[in-house]
């Protein structure tokens, strides 16, 4: 049995508490539960926990010389070397094994050195000790120092009288005869929707829609060109067709589409 399991079967057979035990011998509750858990971090090292487990025991009317034998034997403290029975006795910090040095690796860091030292003063001499190359002085040319010499005026040349006066009087530019055009003629057409409604559109020659829609009954619409229009009638026979004042009547029957032209040149 471990003396935190002696330590708590002796504080329940006295019948105290934790706090109790703490009021009792002025050590925190913490520090006891832990003790009787078996650990001692929180007692600051084997020396205080020896010393807790002193007193806790008197408080509990148990044996102290039992438990610290005990609990000596549970920490082993004759295997132990001094620096760590010191270590756990908070008389010294751990000594921490200090790391291996690589023979090899010193060797290489000193070959690394050495180079650098070699290599460095050689590199700053270099650049310091290298001239600047200048650019060479471009020579001047022979023909800017060339001197230009002076032209000689030149003599305008003496007019040449023609030996033989020209008699031939001067030609007039011949005259080109304008040929006209004849004019044609502007031509008025109408449509009108005599008997029922019909769809109509009126295009001129270079495809520009002049009119376009539904020609009620009743309804007249007329143009003034110089050259053929294309129209399209949707019931040619509800459309009559006047040409300069002149009925020209109907271009179809009732329902049906037609496409045709109207204006100068066309036959009506």
């Amino acid at each position: 049995m471990t003396v935190g399991l002696l330590l708590r079967q002796a504080r329940e057979s006295a019948g105290l508490s934790v706090d109790e035990v703490a009021a009792r011998t002025r050590i925190r509750p913490r520090v006891i539960l832990d003790l009787e858990a078996g650990n001692l971090e929180s007692s600051g090292g084997i020396a205080y926990a020896r010393g807790h487990i002193r007193s806790i025991a008197k408080v509990l009317n148990a044996d102290p010389e039992v438990l610290v034998a005990q609990f000596n034997q549970e920490a082993d403290l004759g295997s132990r070397s001094m620096s760590d029975l010191l270590a756990d006795n908070s008389a010294t910090a751990r000594h921490l094994d200090s790391s291996k040095i690589s023979y090899k690796k010193l060797s290489i860091a000193a070959i690394v050195l050495i180079a650098l030292l070699i290599i460095i003063p050689a590199v700053s001499s270099f650049f310091h000790g290298t001239p600047k190359m200048s650019k060479p002085t471009p020579k001047p040319s022979a023909s800017a120092h060339a001197i230009t010499a002076p032209t000689p005026a030149s003599t305008p040349a003496a007019p040449v009288a023609s030996a033989t006066p020209s008699s031939s009087p001067a030609t007039s530019p011949a005259t080109t005869p304008t040929t006209s055009v004849p004019t044609i003629p502007a031509s008025t057409v109408s449509f009108k929707a005599v008997n029922a409604n019909s769809w109509f559109s009126v295009t001129d020659s270079n495809g520009t829609v002049l009119w376009h829609g539904t020609l009620y009954k009743g309804a007249t619409e007329s143009f003034n060109v110089t050259a053929p229009i294309d129209v399209t009638i949707g019931n040619a026979g509800a459309v009559d067709v006047t040409i300069n004042g002149k009925d020209a009547g109907v271009s179809g029957t009732i329902g049906q589409v037609v496409h045709i032209q109207y204006g100068p040149g066309v036959k009506s």
